[in-house]
């Protein structure tokens, strides 16, 4: 009898343990997700990389992800993104194609995952808080400018064809993640965001900008912040990942 007590006692500490541990070891004891992800956001007025427009007319960027569970309920997550796409000099609407210059952008973020308490991550619903640093390399068709925008950019002169620009952005993300086969995650999340950056002005007199070289790299600063804004206000993000 007392063999049998002690048996049964040892069984009852090894399940609490096994418990205990797998509570705070990530998914069945995997604690890391390495991922690619797909965001997509209409273009409703500002053009996509083709220089296309309009509600099926898409801006999209991909991202590779790497997430790491700290404890039983949150992780950490780090992402590496690229995209290309085009933009306004004069900051409006598309007119024409002569208007859009090209920019290509590299972002490194890291994003903190709240998963609900009724889950246990990285697996279930969550939220998410991040920020992002986002590296732009922007091109400017200068003869096309100088020669067909002097008027309405009150005479400004542009006397470089590209310019390197750095933007901050914070995000939120609302979304879900499931796991198949115990090892293959996917993950579907909604994101809001804003880039720390003021929006460009024109209203044909070229607002607050001189005719020289530094205020013209402070307007296609101002002009890429409010297309990367566009860009990354809202969206949704679908990534699929290996879980080891």
């Amino acid at each position: 009898m007392k063999t049998i007590k002690t048996i049964t006692l040892f069984i009852i500490i090894s399940l609490l343990s096994t418990n205990g541990f797998t509570q705070i070891s990530g998914y069945l004891g995997k604690k890391n997700i390495i991922s690619g992800s797909l965001f997509m956001k209409s273009s409703f007025s500002m053009p996509n990389k083709n220089g296309k427009n309009g509600y099926f007319s898409f801006n999209d960027h991909y991202s590779l992800e790497y997430e790491r569970v700290i404890n039983r309920i949150s992780s950490i997550k780090l992402h590496l993104t690229s995209f290309e796409s085009r933009y306004n000099i004069m900051g409006e609407e598309i007119v024409d194609m002569t208007e859009l210059n090209t920019f290509s952008t590299k972002a490194l973020g890291i994003d903190y995952l709240f998963y609900r308490n009724s889950y246990l991550a990285p697996l279930g619903i969550y939220f998410s808080a991040g920020f992002d640093v986002f590296l732009s390399d922007v091109n400017i068709d200068t003869a096309s400018i100088n020669n067909n925008y002097a008027y309405y950019l009150s005479g400004q002169r542009f006397e470089f064809d590209q310019i390197n620009t750095v933007h901050l952005g914070l995000n939120f993300k609302s979304g879900v993640k499931q796991i198949f086969f115990n090892c293959i995650s996917f993950d579907v999340n909604f994101q809001l965001g804003a880039i720390f950056a003021k929006p460009a002005t024109v209203d044909y007199e070229f607002s607050g900008y001189s005719d020289n070289s530094a205020t013209s790299e402070k307007y296609i600063k101002d002009v890429i912040g409010s297309r990367l804004w566009g860009h990354y206000a809202w969206g949704v993000n679908c990534s699929v990942g290996f879980v080891f």
